[in-house]
């Protein structure tokens, strides 16, 4: 699209929306103080609950992956793919 003084609009609007904002020092200390106080918060039986929600979490969006990576795959192949990794990462952690 061009403007009436023929400037082309949709160069000068792409152009605006690659502008980015850093956050201030005061926004991150901000950020992280909330995230401390709501930890402190959390009772402890939640706290024990968060690391196997959290790997269920890992496992799906690998699950995902694989599926993306094997569009062919069926469930059982994603699940044996998923465990090798899983596997593997097992001995990266090892090593390290």
């Amino acid at each position: 699209m061009v403007s009436g003084d023929g400037m082309n609009m949709n160069h000068q609007s792409s152009t605006i929306n690659h502008i980015s904002v850093e956050p201030t020092q005061e926004l991150i200390d901000d950020i992280y103080r909330k995230r401390v106080l709501r930890a402190r918060e959390t009772p402890p039986e939640e706290k024990l609950l968060d690391g196997p929600r959290l790997f269920e979490m890992s496992c799906r969006i690998m699950s995902d992956g694989i599926r993306h990576e094997f569009p062919d795959a069926d469930e059982q192949q994603v699940q044996a793919i998923l465990k090798e990794r899983l596997a593997l990462l097992r001995r990266l952690e090892a090593t390290s």
